[in-house]
């Protein structure tokens, strides 16, 4: 590696690491879901206000790109736009487990009773802590410290943004079953392929805030070593996963609802539609 021209150093941070976690991206894909979205590494901006509530969802709430949101802790109620609630910087940002960290999360994963739940945890565990591994190997070369920093600013663009991708590849595939639920449709549900999208889709969406987070964050630690601060980033998806298999194939109904009172919601400029 010491001889390689500087040209050459620079083709493999152009070329063959984005392919590597472009691979990371498909992985993610097609063990969790195979439906997702691509997520290409080389043509996303850097995403980091990222949202814990579809912002789709949310737009529908608006009248004219606004609406009213009441503020829990201060009892204060405030106009604003669906784009600037809800949501966090890098809020899915991976982070790196400890060896207390992997073990709790064993631990959890083999008390599932089915095989595939086991399997598609423990992957999905696996491809988040992908781009630490890569960067631990990166430790052994002697790629020039230009090319290391270009290196370090790709994995760091992955750690950031691939979970956030990753969601809204989920969200883009059932826009339109939730357009059809506002109109009354629900035919998809029929579709065994449609049903499996739309029930891991709503098992993510309940297991994803920033509430349900606090919440896996202060459970009980009593593996050495292990911080569920770092894990419950992983248990939701977990749990999202669990749900919604557990649901398939079961002829879950479904019933929706639709507001019949006059009275409008509030919003900054009139009332909402939804």
């Amino acid at each position: 590696m010491a001889s390689m021209p500087l040209a050459q150093q620079k083709r493999l941070v152009a070329l063959e690491l984005p392919a590597t976690l472009n691979g990371i991206a498909c992985t993610l894909k097609f063990k969790l879901h195979p439906r997702a979205e691509s997520l290409m590494v080389s043509a996303e901006p850097n995403a980091k206000n990222q949202h814990y509530i579809w912002q789709h969802y949310l737009n529908a709430w608006a009248v004219d790109g606004t609406f009213c949101c009441y503020r829990q802790k201060d009892k204060k109620l405030f106009s604003t736009q669906p784009k600037a609630v809800a949501s966090e910087s890098y809020f899915y940002e991976a982070q790196q487990l400890t060896a207390g960290d992997i073990k709790f999360l064993e631990d959890f994963t083999s008390r599932a009773t089915d095989e595939r739940h086991r399997e598609l945890n423990r992957d999905y565990v696996k491809i988040t802590q992908l781009t630490f591994e890569l960067r631990e190997r990166l430790k052994s070369t002697d790629l020039l410290p230009e090319v290391c920093g270009d290196l370090e600013e790709k994995l760091r663009w992955a750690e950031r943004n691939l979970g956030e991708r990753y969601h809204a590849g989920i969200e883009n595939k059932c826009q339109d079953i939730l357009d059809s639920l506002r109109s009354g449709d629900d035919l998809f549900y029929k579709d065994e392929m449609r049903c499996a999208d739309f029930l891991y889709f709503l098992a993510l969406q309940y297991f994803r805030t920033a509430k349900m987070r606090e919440g896996l964050s202060n459970i009980p630690s009593y593996v050495p070593g292990h911080d569920p601060r770092r894990t419950a980033k992983i248990l939701n998806h977990i749990f999202a996963t669990t749900s919604a298999l557990g649901c398939s194939g079961k002829g879950t109904p479904i019933k929706s609802y639709s507001s019949r009172t006059t009275r409008r919601f509030p919003s900054s400029r009139g009332t909402s539609r939804s």
